[in-house]
C-alpha cells in the first residue's frame, strides 16, 4: 500500500464521489450565503469561483465513473468473448472444458476462402458445432480455434499465415495458460 503525501488526498480516494459533491456543494453555499448576507448581491459574483474550483473535480469524476458504467453496461453481452483482429470483431466463446470456438462468419470476414459449413464438417467432424441463442431462432455455426489453427497449417496465403499468428497468439496461448492453472497439480505433475 503506497501512502500519499498528501492525507487529505489519501482520504478523499476513500470517500464516494457523491458524498464528496454533496459536502462540496454545501460547503460553497454556505460560504455564499455569508458573503452575500454580509456584501450584498456583489458577493454572490465574488463566490462563483468557488463553485468552479470545488465542484469541478467531483464532477468530472462522476462523469468519468458514468462512462465507464455505461461501458460494462454496453458490453457485459460480450464480457470476456470479444477479440478483434486487424478491425474485424471476432466473437470467441469458451465452453465448459476450456475449448474455444469461433463463429464461422466472424472467421469469414478475414478469411474469405475458408469453405462453406458442410466442407468444414466433413473435415473436421468434432470441430464444429451449432450454438443456438434464446433471443433467435437460427443458431450461430462455431469451430474448435485448435481445428481453424490446424487448417491454416496448411495454408500459404499471408493473410491467412497473420490470422493464424495471431489466433495462436491472442487466443490460444492464453488459453492454454488458463487450462494449466485450472489444472490440478497432481495431474500436471505426473
Amino acid at each position: 500500500m503506497s501512502v500519499s503525501a498528501f492525507p487529505l488526498q489519501r482520504q478523499a480516494a476513500e470517500v464516494p464521489l457523491v458524498v464528496v459533491l454533496t459536502l462540496r456543494l454545501i460547503a460553497c453555499s454556505a460560504v455564499s450565503y455569508f458573503v452575500w448576507r454580509s456584501v450584498g448581491a456583489t458577493g454572490l459574483a465574488v463566490c462563483a469561483p468557488l463553485f468552479g474550483i470545488a465542484l469541478a473535480r467531483p464532477v468530472i469524476g462522476v462523469i468519468e465513473e458514468s462512462v465507464l458504467f455505461a461501458k460494462r453496461l454496453a458490453y457485459s453481452e460480450l464480457d470476456g468473448r470479444h477479440y478483434a483482429h486487424r478491425g474485424f470483431s471476432m466473437d470467441i466463446t469458451e465452453d465448459s472444458t476450456l475449448g474455444l470456438w469461433i463463429k464461422t462468419a466472424d472467421a469469414r470476414k478475414v478469411l474469405p476462402g475458408l469453405p462453406g459449413d458442410l466442407v468444414l464438417e466433413r473435415m473436421f467432424p468434432q470441430g464444429l458445432r451449432i450454438v443456438s441463442f434464446p433471443k433467435s431462432s437460427r443458431g450461430a455455426v462455431r469451430m474448435n480455434v485448435d481445428a481453424l489453427a490446424t487448417y491454416l497449417d496448411k495454408s500459404t496465403d499471408a493473410s491467412s499465415l497473420k490470422f493464424r499468428l495471431w489466433l495462436r497468439r491472442e487466443v490460444l496461448f492464453p488459453a492454454n495458460i488458463r487450462k494449466s492453472r485450472s489444472q490440478p497439480v497432481s495431474a500436471v505433475t505426473q
